[in-house]
Formats: C-alpha cells, sequence, structure tokens
C-alpha cells in the first residue's frame, strides 16, 4: 500500500518538474515537426466554434422635456442554442493566436417593457416571448502560458476579445405595448478560458468558459436650446455566460 503511495506522488512530482523545465532532456521524446506527436501553434489561426450561451439585454431610454422626465425600460433573457463564431488570424512565437472573429446566432426567451403610468404609481409591465439576433465584429488574442509539451498542461489557454455587437429581439406572441421590437447594440469585451486535445498533428478541439460584457450610451438633444432642458439618453447593457466547443488549427 505505502509503495503504491510513493508511485503515485513520484508520478506526480514528475509532472509537475516537467513543467518547469526541471526534467532531465534525455527522458523526454524526441520532437519531430512529422511525427503525430508534433503539436505546435504556429502558422495560420483558424477556429470555428458553436458557444452555448444565457444572455440578459437591457435598455433604459431617459427623455427629459423641460419640467418632465419620462424612462422606459426594455430586457430580453433567454438563451442562444448555438452562438457561432469564426476566427481567422496568425500564431506569434508560439505563445499567442491574434485574431479577428465574426460571429453570428439566434436565441430565444422573454422580452419585458416597463414605464410609469400617470394613473399607477408602480407603473406598467409587460411581458412575451421573444427571439433575438446576435452578430458580432472583434479582434482578440489567445494566450498558451504552459510550453512544455509533456506537460498534461499544454493546451490551456486564456483568451480576450473586444468589438461590436448588433444585437436585436423581436416578439413572438401577443403583446399589447406599441413596439414589436427592440435593439441592444453595444461595444464589448470578452474574457474565456478552456483547453485544446489534438488529435492529428495541427488540429485540435477544445471547450471553454467565457463571460461577455457590452455596454453602448447614446445621448441626443433634438431642437436643442442653451438651457439644455431638452435631452433623450439611451444606455445599452448586456451580460453573456456561454460554454463553447471549438475546432481550431
Amino acid at each position: 500500500m505505502y509503495t503504491k503511495i510513493i508511485a503515485a506522488t513520484l508520478l506526480f512530482a514528475s509532472f509537475t518538474f516537467a513543467q518547469f523545465g526541471q526534467t532531465d532532456n534525455k527522458t523526454r521524446r524526441p520532437i519531430d515537426k512529422t511525427d503525430y506527436y508534433y503539436h505546435a501553434h504556429d502558422g495560420i489561426y483558424f477556429s470555428t466554434g458553436f458557444t452555448f450561451a444565457y444572455e440578459s439585454l437591457s435598455k433604459h431610454y431617459e427623455k427629459k422635456d423641460w419640467s418632465t422626465t419620462d424612462a422606459e425600460d426594455n430586457t430580453f433573457k433567454g438563451w442562444i442554442p448555438p452562438l457561432v463564431e469564426v476566427r481567422l488570424g496568425g500564431y506569434y512565437l508560439n505563445v499567442a493566436g491574434i485574431y479577428g472573429a465574426f460571429a453570428l446566432g439566434l436565441g430565444t426567451g422573454d422580452m419585458e417593457a416597463t414605464g410609469p403610468d400617470s394613473d399607477d404609481e408602480e407603473g406598467w409591465k409587460e411581458k412575451a416571448s421573444a427571439t433575438t439576433l446576435r452578430i458580432h465584429l472583434g479582434l482578440g488574442s489567445d494566450f498558451y502560458p504552459f510550453q512544455d509539451k509533456e506537460s498534461p498542461l499544454y493546451g490551456l489557454f486564456f483568451g480576450i476579445c473586444a468589438g461590436f455587437a448588433f444585437e436585436g429581439a423581436e416578439i413572438t406572441s401577443d403583446y399589447h405595448y406599441q413596439k414589436t421590437d427592440e435593439t441592444f447594440h453595444n461595444f464589448f469585451g470578452r474574457i474565456e478560458t478552456g483547453y485544446d486535445w489534438w488529435f492529428c498533428t495541427r488540429w485540435r478541439v477544445g471547450a471553454s468558459f467565457n463571460y461577455t460584457f457590452g455596454g453602448f450610451m447614446h445621448t441626443e438633444s433634438p431642437n436643442y436650446d442653451y438651457s439644455g432642458s431638452r435631452k433623450e439618453e439611451q444606455t445599452t447593457i448586456s451580460h453573456t455566460f456561454g460554454l463553447a466547443i471549438r475546432i481550431a488549427h
């Protein structure tokens, strides 16, 4: 029993020391670029991913007209099954992949609108089923901090991406409110962490978790006068939590 415990401890230690380059080079498998075992992050970066995500979108309107203020909120909460994203770029020093991204996805959930009511202090509220469309364009990078191909951590990556998202939701059920759709365009930032498994010399499959935050503010002053008493503001905020499956080169 003690022999097995000692053997397991030594095996774990060997993996740990291999990551930091403390193992004897003679014990490592020779790396040959023609060998199935050779995996490297170099050349063209290409990736196709499918993200299954939960998304929350909100938009706040506020209209100030002389001495009165009207406010309205529209929200969408639902699932995107899935968001398809294509990335294309290149690798740098076998450590980072830099890419441009294009994504398209359809989602389903509930749309809710609320606003003030002169006859009711709590205001009015409408809720209905809706579908959403998301298209985004961005620039990003994946980082591969572990370079020892013998390490089980080789393939772990961290990613960031930023860009602009075109989003809209459309009502699909009975809805008494005057609007049947709403836009939630925003600038977004995304963080991601995941792991890749090679199934041949250059191609691999991976899984990752990501979080995306988006926001946008727009202000108009129609027929603006020097007092600045007329103003319209729109603020969009989005949160997206996703699980992505991808195939990459």
